[in-house]
Formats: C-alpha cells, sequence, structure tokens
C-alpha cells in the first residue's frame, strides 16, 4: 500500500502520477501487470500480502521483491491458476533480504503471486515494514546462437549485448571459461543462466564454473561492457573440465585494468541539489527528480570498514538515473550510471567501502526525463573471519553462521603480488543462500543466488588489493560446507579443475 511513510517524500505534483502507476496493495489479490510496481505492507495484521498476475502463454518474466525496511527479509512464492506450487528459478538480487526470480509460463492463465517475511529471522521479533514489488518482462532469449566450436571470441557492445548457448558433454564435469580477450583490458560483465542460477560475475579477469555430468540444463552465457564507454571483447572455451587449459598467457599481457567512470553533473545543467532528507541502513522511499532540479541528495551515517551499495530505480518512463556516493568532505568516491544486467533500463547502484566514520551523501541525478524513483541504502559491517591466504584453504559450515548470528558472514582475500590469483567456492553439498565477491572499492565481481555442485571461480589481476566475501544462507537448516579458496597461477599453468 502507499502510505503516508512511502510518500513522504513525494511532491504534490508527482502524486497522482505515483498513484496511476502503482495500485494500492492494502486489499489482497491486488492486480499487477508486466511493468507495474506496487509498494506493500507486512505487519502483524498483513502477515502475507497476495497479487494476481495475468500472463500469456509461453511468456517470461521477472519478478523481484525488494525490501524498503530495515530487518524485513522477504521471501516470494508463486502459485498456478489451479491452486499448485509454480516454482521459479531464483535469481541473485542486490541484497540478501530480497527475493527476485525468473518464471516461465507454459499456460495463459492468473496466477498469485504471495510476499512474505522470510523464515530465518529473529522469531521473537515479529516482521513490520514496506516492500515493493515489480513484474518485467525477461530479455533473456530463448535462441541464443550456439558457441562456435569449443572455443570463440565474441564481443559485446552496451547497446547490443552477446549470447551464446553452451552444448554439454554428458560423460563428463563441463568446464566454462570466460576471459577477457580486449585489447585495452576494457572490464566485462557476463549473467549465467540454466542450473547456474543467473549468476552475475562482473570485473574480473576471467570466470570459469564446473557443471556436473549428465546436466540436462543448456546454460546460456550474456556479455556486456562492465561500463558503457568501453566494448567488451571475452574469449569462450568449454570442454571437460580437465581438458581446458588456463588463459593466463593472455591474462597476463593485458593491460591495466580501465578505471570505472566518474560523476559529473547532467549535461547543461546547474549543480542545483535538492535537500531529500536522510536514509539508513535498509530503508528505502519512493522519491522524483524533476527535469529543472535534476540532482538530490541524501545523508547517512556511516562508520569506516562498512560496506555500502545506494541505489536508484525508475520508475517512471525515459529516465537515465545516476548515483553517487559523497564522502564527508563531499568528495563523490563512487559512481554508477547503469547497471549491466539491471531489472528495469532506468536503474543505477553504486558500492563503496567507506574509508572513514561520518556523514556521507547520495547523490540521484537524472540525465532523462523527470519522475518517480526508488532509493535504497544498504550497508554494515557484517562479522568477520580471519583473512583467506593462498594456500590455505576455509570452509564455512553452519557452525560459521552460527558465530556470526543473524549478519552474513565475511571474510576477507588479498591478490599475491606475484601471480594472478584464483578465489574459488566449492560446495560440498548444493548451497541455497547469496555470496558477493568485491572489490577493496566495493564494485562487484561476483554475485551469486545459489552455487551447485560444481562450484565457480574468478580469476583477479596480481597485487590488486583487498577484497571482501560475504555469504548469506537461505536456510540454517541445509548442511552447509562451502570450501573457500585462493591460489596462485603461473602463466601456461593448467587449472586443478576436476
Amino acid at each position: 500500500m502507499l502510505t503516508h511513510k512511502s510518500l513522504r517524500r513525494i511532491t504534490l505534483v508527482s502524486i497522482t502520477a505515483i498513484l496511476l502507476a502503482a495500485t494500492s496493495a492494502a486489499a489482497q489479490n491486488t492486480p499487477i501487470r508486466p511493468g507495474d510496481w506496487i509498494i506493500g505492507r507486512i505487519d502483524s495484521s498483513i502477515p502475507a500480502s497476495s497479487f494476481t498476475l495475468d500472463v500469456e502463454e509461453f511468456s517470461a518474466l521477472q519478478i523481484r521483491a525488494l525490501s524498503l525496511t530495515p530487518g524485513l527479509d522477504l521471501d516470494l512464492s508463486l502459485a498456478s491458476p489451479d491452486g499448485s506450487e509454480h516454482v521459479p528459478r531464483l535469481v541473485w538480487a542486490v541484497s540478501p533480504a530480497d527475493t527476485a526470480f525468473d518464471a516461465a509460463f507454459d499456460s495463459q492463465g492468473t496466477y498469485t503471486l504471495t510476499a512474505s517475511a522470510a523464515s530465518g529471522g529473529n522469531p521473537l521479533v515479529a516482521p513490520n515494514g514496506e516492500f515493493m514489488l515489480q513484474v518485467a518482462e525477461t530479455t533473456f532469449p530463448t535462441d541464443a546462437p550456439p558457441l562456435a566450436g569449443t572455443e570463440e571470441v565474441v564481443d559485446a557492445f552496451a547497446d547490443a549485448p552477446a549470447f551464446r548457448s553452451i552444448p554439454l558433454s554428458i560423460n563428463c564435469p563441463a568446464a566454462i571459461s570466460i576471459a577477457n580477450a580486449s585489447d585495452t583490458g576494457a572490464p566485462f560483465a557476463i549473467r549465467i543462466s540454466g542450473d547456474q542460477q543467473m549468476q552475475e560475475y562482473n570485473g574480473s579477469l576471467e570466470t570459469r564454473f564446473i557443471i556436473p555430468a549428465g546436466t540436462e540444463t543448456t546454460p546460456v552465457v550474456e556479455i556486456k561492457p562492465l561500463y558503457t564507454l568501453f566494448p567488451a571483447r571475452v574469449r569462450i572455451s568449454t570442454g571437460c573440465a580437465s581438458e581446458v587449459s588456463s588463459q593466463a598467457d593472455a591474462l597476463a599481457a593485458l593491460p591495466p585494468p580501465l578505471l570505472a567512470p566518474t560523476f559529473a553533473p547532467p549535461a547543461g545543467q546547474l549543480m542545483i541539489i535538492a535537500a531529500g532528507g536522510s536514509i539508513e541502513y535498509g530503508q528505502g522511499f519512493v522519491g522524483t527528480v524533476a527535469e529543472g532540479s535534476p540532482l538530490t541528495s541524501y545523508s547517512f551515517e556511516g562508520l569506516a570498514g562498512d560496506v555500502v551499495t545506494g541505489e536508484a530505480i525508475g520508475l517512471s518512463p525515459d529516465m537515465q538515473l545516476g548515483i553517487a556516493i559523497l564522502s564527508p568532505q563531499t568528495a563523490p568516491i563512487s559512481y554508477s550510471a547503469g547497471i549491466p544486467f539491471s531489472f528495469t533500463a532506468s536503474e543505477a547502484a553504486a558500492s563503496v567501502v567507506l574509508p572513514e566514520d561520518g556523514t556521507y551523501s547520495l547523490l540521484v541525478s537524472s540525465q532523462g526525463a523527470g519522475g518517480a524513483y526508488l532509493l535504497r541504502l544498504s550497508g554494515g559491517a557484517p562479522f568477520t573471519h580471519d583473512a583467506l591466504t593462498v594456500g590455505q584453504p576455509f570452509t564455512v559450515t553452519n557452525d560459521t553462521f552460527i558465530v556470526a548470528g543473524a549478519d552474513p558472514f565475511r571474510l576477507s582475500a588479498t591478490a599475491p603480488e606475484a601471480c594472478l590469483s584464483v578465489f574459488s567456492i566449492t560446495p560440498n553439498t548444493p548451497f541455497s543462500g547469496y555470496m558477493t565477491l568485491r572489490d577493496l572499492s566495493g564494485q562487484l565481481v561476483m554475485g551469486a543466488r545459489e552455487i551447485g555442485d560444481g562450484g565457480v571461480l574468478a580469476v583477479l589481476p596480481p597485487n590488486s588489493g583487498t577484497y571482501t566475501v560475504n555469504i548469506q544462507a537461505d536456510d540454517m537448516a541445509q548442511d552447509i560446507a562451502l570450501t573457500l579458496d585462493l591460489s596462485c597461477i603461473e602463466a601456461s599453468a593448467a587449472y586443478n579443475a576436476s
């Protein structure tokens, strides 16, 4: 439902448009359509909110529920017209408090979406807060061209992403390697569908994952430039895991990675900044930006070492949002003008590890039309284990999360100076949860919603600093045993894949 709290930052001019775009979710079975968004609420009187979704035969949709209240973790279920459970594929989301999935529909009908508080939270605290439900048509193709042989160099552009389906062998575990092949070192972003549950990887030199023998689902890889200004080129290799050689020679010859774009005010606009108020970790609300006043600032308190992400999600047509994080001295320390695999066409998310205690700011900008947007801030300093070092694997178990309590488990990993380093996660059993690997600036390098039997790895540049690893389990009842490892590879050396 749209409440006074949700709308406290919306101008009177925009309220009519917001109410037209977002139907009240106070009543159960509120209709929602692709392209719609709705603000809902969960509390003791409304423990779950249901929505009806009319779909066409053979359609594919992306659906997500975003938490707008600190401490509110969300579950989202989907029921078929006959009332039976429709099990979609979970996908990676920016915050572990969110739930997002891709759903394919074989038949036309009215389905039911139900948003509720996730299990596994503090049983002594009743869930209470707002969320946003959003439905969009998926952009992932069903007819991606197959990889040309066992290795192919593929180019991708901001306005023309590349897709490849990867044939698998039924006789051996398959390795799929996606490595940077750009002459400029321009970083790339990839998204993987199939049994890998739409993992996302951004900015590493190479990403490799292992798919167990006998897997029936053909994975599809989508490649985009990490930064829109610089085209991406990658080399995709596949085959039996024991036969796919290292690409360390080519990776070692790459130039230093290109720097991320920096913040600049919207073209042709004066630096007139409207005060939007304050925001805290875990909070989200709807705001507006006008064409004549394209910059709005929101303050928040942070501590040194906090890993912070600010998100701006456009809710009105033709918006081109950007978001910057400003230091206590008002200097930009992180900026984003887009997300490679955003849910909608107008989203930006900036991340950073805070360098000091103080009052920081989120600065939201718009290069396009004005309108409504959702602003969210996530952050904090999770429980930290000793640093992961080369040659000393660490296993995350159920006991690890018991020590961490309600917070995600975090450890650090520092890339050695003398070699390319390989960070890998290998589950002893399939792991249902949320994992991120971020560099020292807070930039996402790897994001995974679930980790299958084969595990994943990322190749990191030498002497590239300290990375943080965050892991949060969906359900503590599952048997958790994840082995995290950091190792070196020399040029011409083969990976120890099996």
